[in-house]
């Protein structure tokens, strides 16, 4: 029973140290946070702590979204250019194209 309790109290203890770590450096890092010249500063902080956590929880920014919309259209239009360029209507002689390009060399 006696090892058992010492178990105990060790996890206690430590689990004490742990918590004294955390204030501690929480503590330090409002002191920073207060130390800065100006609002703007602390803005730019908070916002850059924000920004990082929401990335790390897997959420986009509005610039991120809009990159992505920019990439998919870029995707789109090659795809859509790449069907009409296997498109047997512009791969024969008698096509679009190869009667515009036929109609240019007159």
């Amino acid at each position: 029973m006696s090892k058992k309790m010492n178990q105990i109290l060790k996890q206690a203890k430590m689990a004490f140290k742990i918590l004294e770590t955390i204030e501690k450096e929480s503590l330090a890092q409002a002191r920073d946070f207060i130390k800065m010249a100006t609002s703007e500063d602390r803005k730019k902080k908070t916002n850059e702590k924000i920004l990082s956590s929401l990335r790390r929880l897997g959420v986009a920014t509005q610039s991120e979204l809009e990159d992505l919309q920019n990439k998919i259209q870029k995707l789109e239009s090659r795809i859509q250019q790449k069907k009409l360029n296997d498109h047997p209507l512009y791969q024969d002689e008698t096509g679009p194209e190869a009667i515009l390009q036929n109609h240019e060399q007159d």
